[in-house]
């Protein structure tokens, strides 16, 4: 009996004996790294899941419409767009057109709604759509395309064109472009050039809107829509 009761004092002296300082940095650390790993799959599946950017951009190459005179009168241009997408969410790009057309307004006259055909006012306007085929930009991807742009403009408005008229040249581009959430229509305004035609003349004194960097699309985050932005 006396060896037993000293045999089982020995066991509940070990059972007793305090954890050592390795063991309980061990426990302690592998909570942390058990607490951090639940953070970042929470995070992850939110950014993944819910959490919806979308940051448009789209910045082009400096070029005026030629107005050339052949028969009918041509319009003709050749932009680089670049589309940069900061966003999360890709986004697709359906049509790209360019706008052409005079008006009597100086550029110190000029916003950035003046590309909205319906308060550019009265004057003819001539819209030269591009041949796209749709591209997707992925997100936190940037895309590079060459647009040829051409229209020929009628008999109507060739006197808008005209040197001898006291109009300017106003070109803007049209994007269209879809997300998951809706699809928008966006006029950016690119260019103000003091005569309208140049009929083979060199433009000069040209003016860019967005000379400064590229034009914002769309910008928005959840739970808010995507909300064009560039003509604001």
């Amino acid at each position: 009996m006396t060896a037993r009761r000293l045999l089982d004092g020995a066991r509940w002296r070990r059972d007793r004996e305090p954890t050592k300082p390795e063991s309980r940095i061990k426990v302690n650390l592998s909570l942390v790294i058990s607490v951090v790993a639940l953070l970042v799959s929470l995070f992850s599946a939110f950014y993944s899941l819910v959490d919806e950017r979308y940051d448009l951009r789209m910045a082009s190459s400096f070029a005026v419409p030629e107005v050339i005179a052949s028969d009918p009168p041509l319009i003709r241009s050749q932009h680089t767009l670049t589309f940069i997408n900061n966003g999360n969410r890709p986004v697709a790009i359906n049509e790209v057109a360019l706008i052409v057309q005079p008006t009597m307004k100086s550029y110190d006259q000029l916003n950035r709604v003046n590309c909205e055909i319906e308060l550019i006012g009265p004057n003819a306007f001539r819209r030269a759509y591009a041949k796209v085929a749709p591209f997707t930009v992925k997100a936190g991807e940037i895309e590079t395309r060459v647009f040829s742009f051409a229209d020929t403009i009628g008999d109507a408005n060739t006197a808008r064109f005209r040197d001898s008229s006291p109009n300017h040249l106003l070109s803007c581009i049209q994007v269209g472009f879809v997300s998951a959430q809706n699809a928008f229509n966006e006029l950016v305004p690119y260019a103000w050039a003091p005569k309208a035609s140049g009929f083979g003349q060199t433009f000069t004194e040209v003016q860019f809107f967005h000379h400064s960097g590229p034009v914002q699309l769309v910008k928005s985050r959840w739970p808010f829509m995507p909300d064009p932005v560039a003509s604001e």
